[in-house]
C-alpha cells in the first residue's frame, strides 16, 4: 500500500497536537440514513417465540473519511458496537451504505473488543491458520512486525500478556490489506505504556492510508490520537467533526483548570488571562481543561448531567437534534 501523507496532499494541518482533515474528501464510506434495531423478547405476549423491535441505531448520517482516525464516544449502551456491526456488514441495515455488505466485509479489518487467545499454539502459526482462512497470501513475518509482535512469534498464546493479544488481534485484523480498520475498546486492558505503544502504531497505520474506527466510552483518553469524533447517545449520532471545532460548537472550549496549594479552579479564560488574575493565590499548574464525556452528552442533549443513564433499556428513544459543526 502506498505511503499517504496528509500534509504533502494538503489534506491535513497541524493544530494543538491534532491533525486535522478536510471533511471535502471524497469517503471511503457513507452510511446515509442508516438504522437498525436489535429484536428482543416480547414478553407481553403469551407465545415464546414472539419478538419485538429492542434498542439500536436511528437515522445514522456519517461519512468515514480515508486515513483519519475517527473517535467513536459515548456512555455504555449507547449503540457503538452495534454500529461497528452494521458498518463491518455483520449486521443488515435499514438506509443506505455506498457499498454492498459483501464488498464491506471484504475491505474492513474488524477487531472485535474480547478475543480470548489461548492454547499452546504459537503466534505466527496462529496467523498463518488465519491467513489460510482469509485465502490470503499474507507475508506473516512483516505483519508481525508490524505489529511489534517479532520478538514474540514463536510464544504459546498463553504465555501472552494482555497488550501482546491485542496486538495479535489487531494483526488478524490487518490481513488482507483492509482499507478501513475496525475497532471496538482496543485500549481496554492496556497499561498506560501499552496504551501509548498502541497508539502510536494506529497512527502509523492510518498514515499509510487506512481509515481507522475506534470506539470507546471515554474520550480523555484518545484526544491526542483521534482526527475527529463522533459522539453517539441513546443510538443517536448527535454530533461529528474534529474535537475542537466540536468543543467550540457545545461551548466548551477555552477551560482551564488552575491549581495551587490546597486548592484548584475551573474558569473560562485564556491561560494569560488565568495567570494574571490568580498571580497573587500561588499558582502551581495551569493546564487546559479535558472534555469528560458526561459533559459532551450533557451539552449535546441538554440532558442534566446526574441524569444521563449508561445502560439503553427502552424501546422507545427519544428523538434528538443532530447539531451542525462549522469547521475551519
Amino acid at each position: 500500500m502506498d505511503k499517504f501523507n496528509p500534509c504533502e496532499d494538503g489534506l491535513a494541518a497541524h493544530c494543538k497536537g491534532r491533525r486535522y482533515i478536510s471533511d471535502s474528501m471524497e469517503p471511503v464510506l457513507r452510511l446515509s440514513n442508516v438504522s437498525f434495531r436489535h429484536r428482543i423478547r416480547d414478553y407481553s405476549s403469551w407465545k415464546p417465540w414472539a419478538m419485538k423491535d429492542g434498542a439500536g441505531l436511528h437515522s445514522i448520517d456519517l461519512d468515514i473519511l480515508p486515513g483519519t482516525i475517527l473517535g467513536l464516544i459515548g456512555a455504555n449502551g449507547a449503540g457503538k458496537t452495534t454500529l461497528l456491526r452494521v458498518i463491518s456488514g455483520i449486521y443488515k441495515n435499514d438506509g443506505e451504505i455506498n457499498r454492498s455488505a459483501e464488498s464491506r466485509r471484504r475491505m474492513i479489518g474488524h477487531m472485535p473488543e474480547q478475543v480470548r487467545w489461548e492454547g499452546k499454539v504459537s503466534v505466527k502459526n496462529t496467523l498463518k491458520l488465519f491467513a489460510q482462512m482469509h485465502d490470503e497470501n499474507e507475508n506473516i513475518d512483516k505483519l508481525l512486525s508490524t505489529v511489534g509482535l517479532s520478538t514474540k512469534s514463536d510464544t504459546p498464546l498463553d504465555n501472552l500478556s494482555q497488550g501482546m493479544r491485542q496486538r495479535l488481534s489487531l494483526a488478524c485484523a490487518l490481513l488482507g490489506n483492509p482499507k478501513v480498520l475496525v475497532m471496538d475498546e482496543p485500549l481496554n486492558g492496556l497499561d498506560p505504556l501499552a496504551q501509548r505503544a498502541f497508539c502510536i502504531m494506529l497512527k502509523e497505520i492510518s498514515g499509510k492510508g487506512v481509515s481507522v474506527i475506534i470506539s470507546s466510552h471515554q474520550v480523555a483518553g484518545m484526544t491526542d490520537l483521534i482526527d475527529r469524533v463522533a459522539l453517539l447517545h441513546q443510538g443517536q449520532l448527535l454530533i461529528e467533526g474534529n474535537l475542537d471545532s466540536v468543543e467550540k460548537s457545545l461551548g466548551l472550549d477555552g477551560y482551564v483548570l488552575v491549581s495551587g496549594k490546597g486548592w484548584s479552579q475551573q474558569v473560562r479564560m485564556s491561560p494569560k488571562e488565568a495567570l494574571e488574575k490568580f498571580k497573587d493565590k500561588g499558582i502551581e499548574s495551569l493546564t487546559p481543561k479535558p472534555i469528560d464525556l458526561v459533559e459532551l452528552i450533557s451539552a449535546a442533549t441538554g440532558i442534566n448531567p446526574e441524569e444521563i443513564g449508561f445502560e439503553l433499556t427502552n424501546n422507545d428513544m427519544l428523538p434528538f437534534k443532530r447539531l451542525e459543526v462549522e469547521e475551519e
